[in-house]
């Protein structure tokens, strides 16, 4: 005896949804009513808006009863994501009310919540477990938005705070999450930046925000703020993650550290760190220190734990990074940029890169001031599991390099050139011929790469999603980008000498409707 497919059991109909892409969820659905009930919860358990769709999809927000079935309750982790710096969203609130079953918000660079949004999402939701924040004085999250969540949010164990000003919160409500949450929160986020908004002339559009540290100058004035961060370090005892880059209560907070003993994962900003006792007693897989002042005796005893991830950022010199480096064995992950600060930019030497390549052969993320062939030639050689290369500066890159390194090490999927404008389109086909997986590629600035590239790069990088250094002019960019069937994100660069550099805001618009996934075009 069989069973028809609108007979079978919903439990089991969504179990099968598990084991399914979104689409093929999505073509589920839409074979009968018995089917979309069952598998509307599986379609809508994990969701992702960008703010560019939000305009289209905000009358089912603020309408759910007009739909077949009210989709909210069905979320149960929700990622809403900009490009660029985002603050309002209309009909937020109603979607945050309708959300009963939410345990996960990642507000990505998008600052649409108030106090009062958050009093109703910690009341309406009482399964939240993780919620990523961004604070601004546009949208003024304040100490009362952390008092709600400490208290009608019991379960909540990872809470990720990014703020636009250091007055948005004081020692009120570091307090209130100090003694909330069960004492049991697992990360723990909380960083300043500065977003700067460039406006283009009668274009539209603005550049990509910047995330760069903010100094408060009433700093010395709250000292009861410090000793809040280092409550909260000192009862939670459980954290995981924490990442810290606040312009005041620093040294508190480094001191309330030394308390933890499982931290898998340590970001620290502008800071001085004279004491590695917190990176060796901890179990560290990642470390990140952005611009750091590191006390000489901290950078020689870095090397002595095992990790996977490793980011100095404006923090040390180049020239000990290769020191360190070979004493990280299992490193997958290696960052470096020199500081904001320093006048003079310097690349690692062939030498020192032979050295990194060496003894890190797991790599498979880089992002290290490279000049010359010969040290990509020693990355070919030693880490053939590379994905993700960002050479910086590259500005002594031949095509002859690029070859090399591309045959060898065929698992890439992002590439970032720098000013390696000694590359010509002949390297770039190559590397397109030889890593078709390729999903980013940035262009060297201030090569002569014009746009009979794209048909190359179309035909070989079906997956490509995002593509930087674009010097073309509109004309051609319309005729050429549409190519790309999966281009989502376009990043140019401002064609000088020819009058107005900048897109009309009317042409962009005209391109993105020709390339039906592309839904960001910026400049750098």
């Amino acid at each position: 005896m069989t069973a028809k497919s609108d007979e079978l059991p919903s439990e089991l109909i969504q179990k099968f949804g598990h084991y399914l892409s979104k689409n093929q969820v999505l073509d589920c659905i839409l074979t009968c009513k018995h089917w979309c009930f069952a598998l509307l919860p599986v379609y809508y358990k994990s969701t992702e808006i960008r703010t560019c769709d939000w305009d289209r999809i905000k009358g089912l927000v603020s309408r759910p009863k007009r739909l077949y079935s009210d989709f909210r309750k069905y979320i149960r982790e929700l990622v809403i994501f900009s490009p660029v710096v985002h603050y309002k969203l209309h009909n937020i609130r109603s979607l945050v009310q309708g959300m009963t079953g939410l345990m996960k918000l990642d507000l990505v660079n998008v600052g649409c919540l108030t106090d009062d949004d958050i009093w109703l999402l910690s009341s309406n939701c009482k399964f939240l477990q993780h919620l990523s924040i961004l604070a601004s004085e546009d949208n003024r999250i304040t100490d009362e938005a952390l008092v709600s969540l400490s208290r009608n949010s019991p379960q909540l164990r990872h809470l990720f705070l990014t703020c636009t000003s250091a007055s948005l919160f004081t020692s009120r409500g570091f307090n209130a999450i100090a003694d909330g949450f069960e004492s049991k929160l697992a990360s723990f986020s909380l960083e300043i930046i500065s977003i700067t908004h460039q406006s283009l002339p009668d274009s539209g559009l603005r550049n990509i925000s910047n995330a760069l540290p903010f100094v408060n100058l009433q700093a010395e004035n709250q000292p009861k703020t410090g000793q809040a961060l280092a409550n909260i370090l000192q009862k939670h005892l459980n954290l995981r993650h924490v990442s810290l880059d606040w312009p005041f209560g620093m040294e508190d907070c480094l001191q309330a550290l030394q308390d933890q003993f499982e931290l898998k994962s340590l970001h620290l900003g502008n800071l001085v760190l004279k004491d590695s006792k917190i990176i060796h007693q901890n179990p560290l897989e990642e470390l990140v220190l952005f611009e750091c002042k590191l006390d000489p005796l901290v950078i020689e005893s870095l090397g002595t734990k095992q990790m996977k991830s490793l980011e100095l950022r404006g923090t040390a010199n180049v020239d000990i990074i290769a020191g360190i480096a070979m004493c990280f064995t299992n490193l997958v992950s290696l960052v470096f940029n020199n500081s904001f600060h320093v006048a003079v930019h310097r690349c690692v030497t062939d030498q020192q890169m032979l050295s990194i390549a060496s003894h890190c052969p797991q790599l498979k993320k880089l992002h290290l001031p490279i000049a010359t062939d010969q040290s990509l030639v020693s990355l070919s050689e030693h880490c053939l599991e590379l994905q993700d290369l960002d050479v910086i500066d590259g500005k002594m890159i031949t095509n002859q390099g690029l070859t090399l390194f591309v045959t060898r090490c065929r698992k890439l999927q992002k590439i970032y050139l720098g000013r390696a404008n000694q590359i010509t389109e002949v390297g770039i086909q190559t590397l397109a011929q030889y890593n078709r997986q390729l999903d980013t590629l940035f262009l060297p600035a201030g090569a002569q790469i014009s746009d009979n590239l794209v048909p190359v790069l179309a035909d070989r990088c079906v997956a490509l999603k995002v593509l930087g250094n674009v010097v073309w002019s509109i004309d051609s960019l319309e005729v050429q980008i549409p190519l790309l069937k999966n281009l989502q994100m376009l990043y140019l660069l401002p064609l000088r000498g020819l009058g107005d550099p900048f897109l009309p805001k009317h042409r962009v618009e005209l391109l993105k409707k020709t390339c039906l996934r592309l839904y960001h075009i910026s400049y750098l």
